[in-house]
């Protein structure tokens, strides 16, 4: 289970994994609607809700969740997202500059071009990637409603900060 889990930290399985983790969610919502008020539930909408009885759930909820920890810099204080933000970003681009002298294909998204750049990166990564696994997870789970507020505050500064930097 652990090894399975740690793979769904891999971002190449990212958009199937969000993909299906959003349809059991609705399901889960719709089963729990269904369920509350006494009207009769299908069998495959049982089936793709969520169970915490059921371990496969357990670990289908786990991959998000240990996933949406793996890309949730973002959510944390603008500071502190800004330190590793940018620890990160050094760090891709010296992978770039490496594979460039090594003359093999160039991960050409990895190489910092300017501060606009990085803040535009910065925003994609947050509002295409990060949110929307955030937000089904606090769908799916009440009481984190901090961490998505703070990353929509996080995506409303970034864009700030991109055009007072494009406008240097």
């Amino acid at each position: 289970m652990v090894t399975a889990i740690i793979l769904a930290t891999d971002m190449s399985k990212h958009n199937k994994l969000l993909s299906k983790f959003t349809d059991n969610v609705k399901a889960t919502l719709e089963y729990r609607r269904l369920k509350n008020s006494d009207t009769p539930v299908d069998s495959l909408l049982e089936e793709k809700a969520f169970k915490m009885d059921r371990p496969h759930d357990k670990r289908r909820i786990l991959k998000n969740i240990i996933h949406a920890c793996d890309i949730g810099n973002p959510c944390q204080k603008f500071e502190n997202y800004m330190y590793w933000s940018t620890l990160v970003s050094q760090e891709f681009d010296t992978q770039a500059k490496s594979e460039q002298k090594k003359s093999v294909e160039v991960t050409t998204i990895f190489l910092y071009k300017n501060l606009p750049g990085f803040y535009g990166g910065q925003i994609f990564f947050s509002k295409i990637l990060v949110l929307p696994l955030w937000e089904q997870i606090n769908v799916l789970f009440k009481g984190i409603e901090e961490t998505v507020e703070n990353l929509k505050m996080n995506l409303k500064r970034l864009e700030e900060e991109k055009v007072q930097a494009t406008e240097e």
